[in-house]
């Protein structure tokens, strides 16, 4: 029971060396945080859902870093990593307009 809540609700997943988070949870449930361990590595994981969503990862970052696909790569250097996974739709790179100097001008503008 609690291995399936962990792979197929909170959507926690390990292949090889990368952990991919994809989950499908309530509506209510605004987020959720896992602390997984993996040799001497620490990972907590603090999944957002700002929008009131089922399922679908916007976004990943990794310490700070957002990450170009939603996995994560493991490692085992003894450190506490700081995981933020936003839940939502994925904003595709040919769908988003394009930033010019006058859109730039109008977001600051804002």
């Amino acid at each position: 029971m609690y291995r399936a809540a962990l792979e197929y609700i909170l959507g926690f997943k390990i292949a090889g060396d990368r952990l991919r988070i994809d989950p499908c949870i309530p509506r209510g449930w605004r987020e959720f945080e896992i602390n997984y361990r993996r040799g001497n590595t620490t990972y907590r994981i603090m999944v957002e859902n700002p929008h009131s969503l089922c399922r679908g990862v916007a976004s990943v970052e990794l310490d700070g870093v957002m990450q170009s696909d939603d996995s994560i790569l493991l490692s085992n250097d003894g450190l506490t990593h700081e995981v933020r996974i936003l839940i939502g739709e994925k904003i595709r790179i040919d769908e988003a307009e394009p930033l010019t100097a006058e859109t730039s001008q109008q977001e600051q503008s804002r």
